[in-house]
């Protein structure tokens, strides 16, 4: 992963613009056409060492800590790498869902979680 990538799908800016949506198919919709998103899941496709490094993030993301009065910053970002794992990797979208549905104080890493939880039970 690009670090351009990474900042900015990590930035409150990015956050920002994609959590202006009011259901998980619109946010969905949202970080597909961010340009660093849309870059990133290119080559995610392309190059199967990008899944084990998106996965790595991730789980650093979940360690992450933040201030449990509010929401989880790495919300959006979190769940964006897991759209971005899941969307070109069917078959892991239920550990991308236990993954992303572990993150405390967020709302689209559960939605996300729920979503692909629900569809393998």
């Amino acid at each position: 992963m690009k670090i351009t990538e990474q900042k900015e799908i990590e930035s409150i800016e990015f956050a920002a613009r994609v959590n202006i949506a009011s259901d998980l198919d619109t946010f969905l919709r949202a970080i597909a056409t961010e340009p660093s998103v849309r870059s990133l899941r290119q080559r995610s496709l392309t190059d199967p060492s990008m899944i084990d490094s998106l996965f790595k993030v991730m789980r650093h993301l979940i360690d992450s800590d933040f201030d449990p009065k509010y929401e989880n910053p790495m919300d959006a970002a979190l769940s964006t790498y897991g759209w971005i794992i899941a969307s070109g990797r069917p078959d892991l979208e239920g550990l991308v869902g236990d993954l992303v549905g572990s993150l405390r104080n967020s709302w689209w890493a559960n939605q996300l979680g729920n979503h692909y939880r629900t569809a393998h039970d």
